[in-house]
């Protein structure tokens, strides 16, 4: 008659409820923490805990005598199951919302809030070029009789977390104006540290200026300038009307209309809609 030993136990299940707990008792003390975006960076490491776990069950029950634990319980499979689908998909969504167009949100967990910054430079040349860049919004230049250069940022923060910790993120993304060799430049820096901020560019400068906007996922829209205007959307809309002289718009997708120019204009990519006039 053959001993029925004990089978040991496996010990992923109360590794992982360990784990789950310290997370979500962190996010309590640690708002900013996300605890939901770092499931969607990390999650692959929970599989490599399971693989840890497994060949310690397998070495402890050879050392004690006891029976090894099956390879795979019926609920660690579904859990498995749960956790492809689960980290699968979260990963899905943060891929496709960073290259794709399609607006996608974190279904009724997604919360946006947003934040204002006004920045001034003053005293700037009339006729200076003034490159403007955006990675994630939209930028709206509007022609002022005043020699200064005024920025009004709108950045949108989403995710699964509290105001205050979109608050700093926000705070992360900055809005700066830089003076280089008489012409100036309006950029958001540190803008992939602020993960999900979006930043919206209403820009307000001399008529007389001219103009290089630029945004990696967002519209451009320069009314009214003398200058020259080059522009340039990745994934976004082009409107360029009132422009003194000579036009180049370069896109992707999206649609393209320009207007009453005064010089020449020359188009590049390509776009869902043309429309080139006066």
């Amino acid at each position: 008659m053959s001993e029925n030993k004990p089978r040991r136990r496996p010990i992923f299940s109360g590794l992982i409820l360990i784990l789950l707990g310290c997370l979500l008792l962190a996010q309590n003390f640690r708002p900013e923490m996300r605890v939901w975006e770092m499931f969607r960076d990390f999650w692959p490491v929970l599989l490599i805990i399971w693989g840890l776990a497994k060949m310690f069950d397998y070495f402890a029950a050879r050392r004690t005598g006891d029976a090894a634990p099956p390879a795979f319980t019926g609920g660690e499979f579904f859990l498995l199951l749960l956790l492809f689908a689960v980290g699968g998909s979260l990963s899905f969504v943060d891929w496709a919302g960073k290259n794709s167009d399609m607006d996608i949100n974190w279904g009724p967990w997604d919360q946006r809030y947003s934040f204002s910054e006004e920045t001034v430079q003053k005293n700037v040349k009339p006729a200076a070029t003034i490159m403007i860049s955006t990675d994630y919004g939209d930028i709206t230049v509007l022609p002022e009789d005043a020699p200064d250069i005024r920025v009004v940022a709108q950045k949108s923060v989403g995710g699964m977390g509290r105001e205050s910790s979109a608050k700093e993120r926000a705070d992360q993304v900055k809005v700066e104006i830089r003076e280089e060799a008489g012409n100036y430049s309006v950029r958001v820096a540190d803008q992939r540290k602020g993960r999900r901020v979006t930043v919206d560019l209403e820009v307000h400068v001399p008529k007389q200026a001219g103009m290089d906007a630029r945004t990696g996922r967002g519209n451009i829209k320069i009314t009214g300038l003398a200058g020259s205007i080059a522009a340039d959307s990745r994934r976004g809309d082009v409107e360029i009307r009132d422009a003194g002289k000579d036009v180049q718009a370069q896109i992707r997708s999206g649609m393209l209309q320009v207007s009453s120019v005064k010089g020449s204009v020359r188009v590049s990519g390509r776009g869902n809609d043309i429309d080139v006039s006066d």
